[in-house]
């Protein structure tokens, strides 16, 4: 056993809780005591305090919207960008020497842009010769240019608000199962990473049960 975690607190139902876990190839081998514990583990294990604090294998997300998430991996990743400059160029990096069709990415903060909100017009200076689509990072404004506005048969020209992202989003071309799948993938991967091995999914469509059967 080569990690331990030791002066803790490990819920065992029905039994009295324990203070210490091993770990193997990163897998829970042992639970017990502090002395128990080190008695099993190799010399040269990492053994980690864990300061009085309760030790879980892993953590759940109770309300998280995972394939919107993960679809987002893929996707013009805008999320820790604060000025406006900074925006532009992760944008015009992002599209250059990328096939045509949609641009499709989320993220972006109020606060990176003067007035609170992006404009149509400053979008189209960004990506002038494609249908873009940009969700803000609570996921209730959308930043559309014009040539997507234009698909979608909106004429006012300003952001596009909770209801009314839908005018846009349903001619984004949908993703093939298969991308659908990769991408719940993809998110499950990062989210094990982190530390989260089970979630509600909060997002809305029953095409998506499919995917999670898969």
């Amino acid at each position: 056993m080569d990690l331990a975690f030791v002066n803790g607190v490990v819920w065992r139902p029905g039994e009295k809780p324990a203070t210490a876990v091993a770990c193997s190839e990163e897998r829970i081998a042992a639970i017990g005591s502090d002395a128990e514990i080190r008695a099993h583990i190799n010399k040269d294990a990492r053994v980690i305090d864990a300061r009085g604090g309760t030790i879980m294998p892993a953590f759940n997300d109770a309300h998280v919207h995972f394939l919107m998430g993960s679809r987002s991996l893929s996707e013009l990743d805008l999320f820790g960008v604060t000025g406006q400059a900074d925006l532009e160029k992760r944008i015009t990096d992002y599209v250059r020497g990328r096939a045509d069709g949609w641009v499709v990415g989320r993220g972006w903060f109020y606060s990176a842009f003067a007035g609170g909100m992006p404009t149509v017009e400053l979008l189209d200076r960004l990506i002038p010769d494609r249908p873009a689509y940009l969700e803000s990072f609570d996921a209730h404004t959308g930043w559309a240019n014009s040539t997507a506005l234009a698909i979608a048969g909106v004429a006012d020209r300003g952001v596009l608000k909770e209801a009314a992202m839908y005018t846009v989003t349903r001619h984004i071309p949908p993703r093939t199962a298969e991308e659908e799948l990769n991408a719940l993938r993809a998110g499950m991967k990062m989210a094990a990473s982190r530390g989260v091995a089970s979630v509600q999914e909060a997002g809305d469509g029953w095409d998506q049960l499919r995917f999670w059967d898969a």
